[in-house]
């Protein structure tokens, strides 16, 4: 999102073009990345599963983008009487488990 911010350079970088030097360090970083793959993948491989497993979610916020939480109950937008609804059908479906794992209880321990 584009800074709100005007400069009083105008022979300054226009509003949301990207940083020149930044791009270029990415692009490196990138043929880097591109050139040691086969090792990298390696030493993940010889390392033993809590290492890997904490390497692997150190990076992966840099591939997938983050996951605000959901609000269970958001009032905003619902038509009266729909979030009865929804926690009358929670209800019925919460019963209808406990009733399952009850007869799958029963039919193990005949």
């Amino acid at each position: 999102m584009p800074s709100k911010h005007k400069s009083n350079n105008p022979s300054g970088r226009p509003a949301g073009s990207p940083n020149r030097t930044t791009q270029e360090m990415r692009q490196l970083l990138q043929h880097l990345i591109d050139l040691e793959f086969d090792r990298i993948q390696e030493d993940l491989i010889r390392m033993d599963a809590d290492k890997r497993m904490d390497i692997v979610l150190k990076l992966l916020p840099y591939c997938l983008p983050k996951i605000n939480p959901v609000d269970p109950e958001p009032e905003i937008g619902r038509q009266p009487g729909q979030l009865n609804t929804i926690k009358l059908l929670t209800q019925r479906m919460m019963e209808n488990a406990a009733k399952i794992k009850a007869v799958r209880e029963q039919e193990h321990n005949s």
